[in-house]
């Protein structure tokens, strides 16, 4: 039996100091802080994922990227959550 998800685009900033932008699968009706606060699961995947990493250079920062399929997030990992 298949259950019916939501797909939602999140931009995730981690404790480490990336970014991560890419999409979250939750049951319809859930709201995004219900499915990170679940203590059931530690990890949560994050499908079309892009990392985004500042690196300070002098006066600016530069941003790299690199996109993956699919990862697997440490909850704990997890500094802000945004919804876009």
């Amino acid at each position: 039996m298949k259950i019916e998800k939501e797909k939602r685009k999140v931009t995730i900033m981690c404790q480490n100091g990336s970014f991560i932008s890419g999409y979250v699968h939750i049951f319809q009706g859930e709201r995004i802080m219900d499915f990170i606060n679940d203590q059931k699961e530690s990890f949560i995947p994050i499908t079309s994922a892009a990392f985004y990493t500042a690196k300070q250079v002098k006066l600016f920062k530069i941003f790299s990227r690199k996109v993956k399929d699919t990862v697997l997030l440490n909850k704990s990992a997890i500094l802000l959550i945004k919804e876009s």
